[in-house]
């Protein structure tokens, strides 16, 4: 694996941050459907992990697709999420990058189709 799980402090409920992070990904905007890049992991410390590292947690094996530029996006959206004040982390951890993330607006989340691609129990 390219890289570890990013190590979080949940400053909100973490239900919340769960559903901004669903509003958070790869969107394709003529057919109104958003791919989330990322989600929580919780083993003893919160984490936020890209979902194709969380593949290899889910199926147990060495998933080993994932490429620099995801873990850019997920670095880019923790600072999205610490700017809003929902997490703290360790800024040395992210680095500053100008990648797209697409973000649906609350409001619209019920026009949308949110595609998972894994599935996730919470």
């Amino acid at each position: 694996m390219i890289a570890e799980f990013l190590e979080i402090k949940p400053l909100v409920n973490i239900n919340i941050i769960k559903e901004t992070l669903e509003r958070m990904g790869i969107a394709n905007r003529e057919n109104r459907i958003l791919y989330p890049s990322c989600y929580i992991y919780e083993n003893g410390k919160t984490y936020l992990a890209h979902f194709k590292q969380m593949i290899g947690v889910l199926n147990k094996n060495s998933y080993n697709n994932i490429s620099q530029l995801d873990i850019t996006r997920r670095n880019a959206i923790a600072r999205c999420l610490k700017t809003w004040k929902m997490i703290d982390l360790d800024d040395k951890l992210v680095e500053d990058s100008n990648v797209f993330i697409f973000i649906l607006p609350f409001k619209e989340k019920k026009a949308w189709v949110i595609s998972h691609k894994i599935k996730i129990v919470s």
